[in-house]
């Protein structure tokens, strides 16, 4: 074996351990995110929703996101009350 072949050996490998070990840390991290997502299936679907609509309020501007929340809670409160059915939408 010549000396080119030993250092290349030896620089790939510390390399290759390297790169194992960062893929193993996003792996990991991965995993977590897909574990995360699993357990709010385990919410229901209503659930599901209202983190997607809390995260799209997020997006907006502050006086928007409090209309939308105002129009949302104004639409329950008229369905519990019984004012409200599909024919309305």
């Amino acid at each position: 074996m010549s000396a080119l072949q030993v250092d290349l050996s030896g620089k790939s490998s510390s390399r290759q351990s390297i790169r194992k070990k960062n893929k193993a840390g996003r792996c990991d991290e991965v995993l977590d995110l897909v574990a995360k997502k699993l357990q709010f299936s385990n919410e229901g679907k209503f659930a599901v929703y209202a983190i997607y609509i809390a995260q799209e309020l997020e997006t907006l501007p502050k006086e928007m996101a409090m209309y939308c929340q105002r129009a949302i809670n104004e639409a329950i409160f008229e369905v519990q009350m019984g004012s409200l059915n599909e024919h309305d939408m």
